[in-house]
């Protein structure tokens, strides 16, 4: 019978790494990364100071974790609207094609908490940027690079990959800098930031922008 009580008990612990990143969470999404401290963390998840290296090897990896936890189902979202892309003539626009990460970039990250508080974080570490390039937003670059190159048959693929950056780096930057509060035509916004991005895949090419 001990054994049987034992045994539910165990079962019944809470995972420490769960606790780690519920507490991270909690503080990110009301104070921001720069409250979000190591020592903070493990008090808020009633867990040993070292816990966070143990499970995640550094703060870094923790935020890294969670952005990637809050970003994977609009990456999924990103996938499924491209696959569903309207066709003019046969050809994906431009702006087709940067719509579904456009409109879904800027809803999550301004409208979850959790990833606002990692804004300013995330987006000025180039080695973080490029590990959640690799882990999370491959297919969706890949995808996206892939139907470019057929929209834009002028452009060497060299082209299409240094105007993907680019545009990339464009995005990010209104995503970080943007306040929704100080302008909230959210739809307005979007439709002038693929203008903009769009406008860079028909440059040289002489032909107007898609």
């Amino acid at each position: 019978m001990a054994d049987e009580v034992g045994g539910l008990n165990a079962q019944a612990a809470p995972d420490p790494q769960e606790l780690i990143i519920e507490a991270a969470e909690r503080l990110l999404a009301t104070d921001g990364p720069q409250k979000a401290t190591v020592r903070a963390i493990t008090e808020a998840a009633g867990v040993n100071v070292a816990a966070v290296n143990y499970h995640f090897g550094s703060r870094d990896g923790l935020m890294t974790v969670i952005c990637a936890r809050h970003m994977r189902p609009a990456n999924n979202r990103i996938l499924e609207r491209l696959q569903q892309v309207d066709r003019a003539q046969g050809i994906v626009s431009v702006k087709a094609i940067f719509a579904p990460l456009v409109s879904t970039a800027l809803t999550v990250w301004m409208h979850d908490d959790v990833l606002k508080g990692l804004r300013d974080f995330i987006f000025v570490d180039a080695e973080l940027v490029q590990k959640l390039n690799v882990t999370e937003m491959s297919d969706v670059y890949q995808q996206m690079q892939d139907a470019l190159a057929e929209a834009c048959p002028a452009l060497a693929p060299e082209q299409v990959r240094r105007r993907f950056s680019f545009a990339m780096a464009t995005i990010m930057q209104v995503v970080r800098s943007h306040e929704f509060k100080r302008a909230p035509d959210e739809a307005g916004l979007i439709e002038e930031l693929l203008t903009y991005v769009a406008g860079g895949f028909a440059a040289d090419t002489g032909e107007e922008e898609r």
